[in-house]
């Protein structure tokens, strides 16, 4: 894939709802903009390109994204680990998942 992935955004995520297999993140109202101008498909794709995960859907309208994924692969406390590192940590943490 050939985008930027933005990083920067996940620190505006927040867990709205999570079950094992499924979460559902809040996006921050004040960077929402900023999340419609991103090319959602693309996201979309990346996030599904990842082991485990089944599914994704973005609302940008809603300012949600909802994340379908296979716990015996991706941990449940990984997401947590997600939204609490550092952006520049964040490439090690979804290589974790990738191997």
């Amino acid at each position: 894939m050939n985008f930027k992935i933005p990083f920067e955004l996940i620190r505006h995520f927040k867990i709205a709802h999570h079950i094992k297999g499924r979460i559902r993140f809040r996006i921050a109202e004040e960077v929402l903009g900023s999340v419609a101008r991103i090319n959602s498909d693309d996201i979309s794709a990346f996030i599904r390109s990842l082991p485990g995960i089944n599914d994704v859907r973005i609302n940008t309208i809603a300012g949600s994204v909802i994340v379908y994924y296979n716990p015996l692969r991706v941990a449940p406390s990984w997401w947590d680990q997600l939204l609490h590192t550092n952006q520049s940590e964040i490439p090690q943490l979804l290589a974790q998942v990738q191997t």
